[in-house]
Parts: structure tokens; C-alpha cells; sequence
């Protein structure tokens, strides 16, 4: 082995050290960041946890489950065109979550698109939280679909639906007074059309 071979080992052999110690650093900051960002999205602090996300995404490029979560904080944040992008970008990619977890990103991707007004994108997702959601949070998607139908002028449709949001709410958040007569006004009505 030549001198000049032995040095230039003996330099990278330094060299690779520091750099991956430095690597090392980054990434023990970045998972910091992360699980600092983590714990503002569970405490409801949506907008600080969509400012941390949004950085750690334009210099790592987060996972699917970190966009959707960045999509539920935009859907707090009234961003709804957002909210949708990133959701329904992301809600195909996150078949391997637990079910309520995902109902989480079905219903924040279902009400962005209603508040936009585009109902019929919004009924696919509300009908794929009714698939995955608990049985007391049902009424909720059931009623919003009726919605979307009477804003599309089937009222048959939305009649159904609202029906079916009654017998939900009934059932499983009896203590919901104000939109189970919100619901039998609007069954009356329709059915009285």
C-alpha cells in the first residue's frame, strides 16, 4: 500500500465518522420535531402542528399517515382545498390502519369537500367512514349525506338518509335533542313535498 492510499484511508476513516455522527444528529432533531409535532396534533393544536409537518415534509418528504395528518390539521385550519389534496392523496396509501384511525381521515376528507360545496366527492368518503367509524358516530356521516343529496335535488334520497340518521341518533346519542327534532322536521318536510 502506498503512503498517499494509507493517508487518504486514514483521512476517510475520520472523515466517516464525523459525517455520520452529524447524520445522526439530523436525525435524532428531525424524530424531536416529529414527536414534538405528533404531540401537538393529539392535543388539538392543529396550526403548530401543521407548521412543524409541513418543514420536516419539504426536507424529508413525510410518509402517507404524516399527510394525513397534515390533511386533518388544514381541515382545522378551514383550508379545505388543502385538506382534500393531501387526504385523498393519502387515504388510499393507509389500508393497514387501525379502522377508527382511518374513519378519522375519511370524515375530515367527506366534510372538506362538503364545505367546498362538492357534493358528490363528499359521499364516497362519508360512506367509507360509515365503514370503519363506531356505530354512535354514523349518524353524523348519514346525515351529511342526506345533505349532499338534497342539495343535489333527490329529495327521495336525502329523505333516506335522514331516516337513517334518526335511527342512529336514536339509538346511539339519544342525548342529542336538538338534531333529533332537527331530523324529524326535515323527514316532515320532505315527506309533506
Amino acid at each position: 500500500m502506498t503512503h498517499t492510499f494509507r493517508v487518504i484511508l486514514t483521512l476517510l476513516a475520520f472523515t466517516f465518522p464525523t459525517f455520520s455522527q452529524a447524520q445522526k444528529a439530523d436525525k435524532n432533531e428531525a424524530t424531536e420535531k416529529l414527536g414534538m409535532a405528533i404531540d401537538y396534533f393529539t392535543a388539538g393544536k392543529y396550526h403548530e402542528a401543521l407548521l412543524i409537518f409541513s418543514r420536516l415534509d419539504k426536507e424529508f418528504k413525510l410518509n402517507p399517515r404524516f399527510h394525513a395528518y397534515m390533511g386533518v390539521c388544514q381541515y382545522y385550519e378551514w383550508n379545505f382545498p388543502e385538506a382534500t389534496k393531501l387526504l385523498s392523496e393519502a387515504i388510499p396509501l393507509l389500508g393497514g390502519l387501525a379502522p377508527h384511525e382511518r374513519s378519522v381521515y375519511y370524515y375530515a376528507c367527506a366534510e372538506s369537500f362538503f364545505n367546498q360545496e362538492k357534493y358528490a366527492e363528499a359521499i364516497p368518503y362519508y360512506e367509507q367512514h360509515l365503514n370503519v367509524c363506531y356505530d354512535n358516530e354514523k349518524g353524523d356521516s348519514l346525515y351529511r349525506i342526506a345533505f349532499c343529496h338534497l342539495f343535489g335535488e333527490d329529495e327521495a334520497t336525502a329523505c333516506e338518509y335522514f331516516e337513517s340518521s334518526l335511527a342512529y341518533y336514536e339509538q346511539y346519542n339519544s342525548s342529542a335533542t336538538a338534531r333529533i327534532a332537527q331530523l324529524k322536521n326535515m323527514i316532515n318536510g320532505l315527506k309533506s313535498n
